[in-house]
């Protein structure tokens, strides 16, 4: 029996951190690190995910850190669970205050 291309579908993803700028990071399909979500590759279970974070460990050495995470598949869309990674994807909730600098000069 075939799935409907529009039904949710878990899967998992490797995301993280770049440790040098801090950007959010996905684990796209050449391997690669990239900063959106929709590049990101997915894996079908939990096992498969784990086994390519431990390969792109082994490869990358320590400039990001990766972590699995749950996520759906609707179409070609994927989309995460946890209140967390949906902040990790969308940036800050709020905006950013002025500089101290800029607050004293507008004095």
């Amino acid at each position: 029996m075939s799935q409907h291309p529009d039904k949710d579908r878990p899967v998992y993803i490797l995301t993280g951190n770049d440790l040098l700028t801090g950007e959010v990071v996905y684990l796209d399909k050449a391997g690669q690190l990239s900063a959106h979500l929709a590049n990101a590759v997915h894996f079908p279970d939990i096992q498969q995910a784990e086994a390519a974070l431990s390969a792109f460990d082994l490869a990358a050495g320590s400039s990001s850190s990766l972590y699995v995470i749950p996520a759906n598949l609707v179409g070609n869309r994927v989309s995460v669970h946890s209140l967390k990674e949906q902040i990790r994807v969308t940036g800050p909730t709020i905006q950013f205050l002025p500089s101290r600098a800029g607050a004293q000069s507008a004095r």
